[in-house]
């Protein structure tokens, strides 16, 4: 079985997303340099990007599929300015005085498919 490159990613999310979204359909994959970019997340542009391989058998329903799901516009609404800001900085002070890595980030129901708790 020869495995080809489907697609390549700037970030580690979106491919591992899809890649579970293409084995779920019974193409198997293959997530090239994940574990590189998990180790040296700087190192993402350096060495091309995270990339999808699958069975050459399957190239074409799985670029086809990939490009259908990447057009489809986002229902997800940025956060305004001054949020974003705030989220920044509070995740830099936190960051700045645990010594890990904080980020911040809203919890987007529409992308985890429940609404909030009641």
């Amino acid at each position: 079985m020869r495995f080809v490159e489907v697609a390549r990613f700037t970030d580690l999310t979106e491919p591992q997303v899809a890649a579970s979204a293409l084995r779920a359909s019974g193409i198997p994959v293959i997530l090239q340099r994940d574990l590189v970019i998990q180790v040296h997340v700087n190192l993402i542009y350096a060495i091309g990007g995270p990339g999808l391989l699958v069975p050459e058998e399957d190239a074409e329903a799985a670029r086809a599929f990939l490009n259908e799901v990447r057009t489809q516009p986002s229902t997800l609404a940025p956060l305004g300015s001054v949020e974003a800001t705030l989220r920044l900085i509070l995740s830099l002070a936190l960051t700045w005085l645990t010594g890990f890595i904080v980020p911040l980030r809203p919890r987007r129901f529409e992308r985890l498919g429940d609404g909030p708790a009641l």
